[in-house]
């Protein structure tokens, strides 16, 4: 990633949204959220080899994008700490209620198979059907919509 194809080069930050054109969030992720999950390679290892980068290639905004998204990471992480088993209750860690949930199976399929009619939803699942990933922006947009429109 880092050396050999020079994805740093074209890195967009999973939190930065608005970058258009081919290099965008969706399609310029580092794709190391599962090895991070899993310890096969550790934050402290992307620093260090970004660094490196950095002082072979040059500091960019795009360097910069790889720093901003372990320390997101790391946040979320501690807050999930805070938080504990409330985050996963249907309440939320804030106690949130008055709201309709559904348990329709034939919408949670729907979502599931990438068949909601909404493209860029189904794009994100359809995605992780085929390919086993699915970009940051698609991850967080089709857990919204399964929670927020779909109420499941």
């Amino acid at each position: 990633f880092i050396w050999d194809e020079d994805r740093l080069r074209d890195y967009v930050g999973a939190t930065d949204s608005m970058t258009p054109g081919e290099s965008n969030v969706v399609n310029s992720g580092t794709r190391l959220s599962p090895w991070l999950a899993f310890g096969c390679v550790t934050a402290r290892q992307v620093v260090h080899e970004v660094r490196k980068y950095e002082r072979a290639r040059g500091k960019s905004r795009n360097t910069y994008w790889v720093y901003h998204e372990l320390v997101f990471r790391d946040f979320f992480r501690f807050a999930v700490l805070t938080w504990r088993a409330s985050l996963f209750k249907l309440k939320g860690p804030y106690g949130v209620t008055g709201l309709e949930w559904s348990r329709s199976k034939d919408l949670f399929d729907k979502w599931r198979a990438g068949q909601t009619g909404f493209p860029f939803v189904d794009a994100g699942m359809r995605e992780l059907a085929a390919t086993g990933y699915m970009s940051h922006l698609h991850r967080q947009c089709a857990a919204a919509f399964l929670v927020r429109d779909l109420r499941l």
